[in-house]
């Protein structure tokens, strides 16, 4: 059986018809704003929410420059068959997949980073009395030394502070390769950035409006693996690249235009790892590989696909990342809101071959109950004695919804989602 691409049926809609209608406005320079209702409103400046769509439409400019109406049809039918070698077989139809989707998706991700920044920056203290920033994980060793420094709170305060802001954040993007994360990730550490100038007290005594909160750590660089089963080498490194590098130009440019260009973040701040993997098939050595030192993994429209490919393998997968990520490392999950899956129960007999019962789950009851051991609705029965997972945040539907504007050459559409996060115990 054919195992579909991590990032698959991103681009499906619940209820698409086998055969799509044209996309009539492939190639109109707008953004499309649904006027269906919306649980979220992003507060990113639309500045950087313009850069981020500048990357995409630099980077993949000579596909953007074409007419792109029949190669889209052709890859959401694949899609809707689950026909993924054929969906992401040619770079032709990774980067047009990649300058049609990963853009709203990328501003998505972003409200979602900005939104979660406190748990997923913040500076704390946990059960060994030890200074903590998101997934540094204080088994692990963070000197040259080789020893396994206990830093004390009372003690060496500052010392650890500057190693936690010092050392990267790494972070395991399964599913990653049609490079929505990447990109979302350079435009929060741009966030970040911009938060922490912010972080001078007015006369009031409090910090200007979107500071970074004074329990959180910037991190000074993030360094991202995405995984993925299909080839989107070429696609990270072309979006890797157009956040890294100065916008190309005018030539006849004004000077303080000249002045002001510059790349989305420095090269040294974001290193990316592509992995072209099967996350199904993963061994345990290579989970553990993955995973070390890893303080983010991130899901992102993801796992139903995953659930759908095989509940089995799924689980596992889940189990497996339990058991080698370190305590404090963080889990976001992303995906559709409504998302079920189909478990068959019971058996076939014989030659009268019955047909299979079957039963649909929804997927946020699939990950709560192998994560936190829940079985009822409510989370309150069936949990587990010795939890190694807690919940720091859910919303089983809202909305991203695209400001006006934005400039782009494809039309883009809302964003509507379910969101999870968990912290390793």
């Amino acid at each position: 059986m054919v195992q579909p691409s991590t990032t698959a049926s991103k681009a499906r809609k619940k209820g698409e018809k086998k055969k799509p209608s044209n996309d009539h406005a492939a190639q109109r320079n707008t953004v499309k704003h649904s006027g269906a209702k919306y649980s979220h409103e992003s507060h990113i400046p639309i500045e950087l929410q313009q850069l981020l769509l500048n990357i995409f439409n630099n980077s993949f400019r000579p596909i953007l420059s074409r007419n792109l109406a029949g190669s889209l049809q052709e890859i959401k039918q694949h899609l809707y068959d689950r026909d993924f070698h054929k969906a992401f077989g040619s770079e032709v139809y990774r980067k047009t997949y990649a300058s049609r989707w990963s853009p709203t998706r990328a501003l998505g991700y972003l409200t979602i980073l900005v939104d979660l920044q406190e748990q997923l920056l913040v500076t704390q203290e946990i059960s060994d009395g030890t200074r903590s920033s998101v997934g540094v994980r204080l088994n692990h060793p963070i000197r040259s030394t080789g020893e396994d420094p206990k830093v004390s709170l009372e003690d060496n305060d500052q010392e650890a502070q500057s190693l936690v802001m010092k050392r990267p954040r790494k972070i395991l993007c399964l599913g990653g390769g049609a490079g929505a994360e990447i990109v979302a990730l350079a435009g929060f550490l741009r966030h970040l950035q911009a938060a922490s100038a912010r972080l001078e007290p007015e006369s009031s005594g409090a910090t200007t409006r979107n500071s970074l909160p004074s329990n959180c750590t910037s991190p000074a660089e993030i360094a991202v693996t995405a995984v993925d089963i299909a080839d989107w080498s070429m696609v990270v490194e072309a979006l890797h690249k157009g956040v890294t590098t100065t916008p190309s130009l005018p030539k006849y440019g004004s000077s303080s235009v000249k002045a002001a260009n510059q790349p989305l973040v420095a090269a040294e701040a974001l290193s990316v790892t592509f992995e072209q993997l099967d996350v199904l098939s993963l061994c345990s050595n290579e989970v553990a590989r993955l995973s070390k030192e890893t303080d983010i993994v991130t899901l992102m429209f993801t796992l139903n696909e995953l659930y759908a490919t095989s509940m089995a393998k799924t689980t596992q997968l889940l189990l497996s990342l339990t058991a080698h990520m370190g305590q404090g490392t963080l889990l976001l999950v992303v995906d559709s809101p409504g998302s079920y899956s189909t478990v068959s129960l019971g058996t076939s007999s014989g030659v009268s071959a019955f047909p299979l019962e079957t039963k649909k789950y929804p997927m946020q009851w699939l990950l709560d109950h192998t994560l936190l051991g829940t079985t009822a609705k409510s989370g309150d029965k069936g949990r587990q004695e010795n939890p190694q997972w807690e919940r720091l945040f859910k919303d089983e539907s809202r909305w991203f919804r695209l400001p006006q504007g934005l400039k782009y050459p494809l039309e883009l559409e809302n964003m509507r989602y379910q969101i999870h996060m968990y912290r390793r115990l």
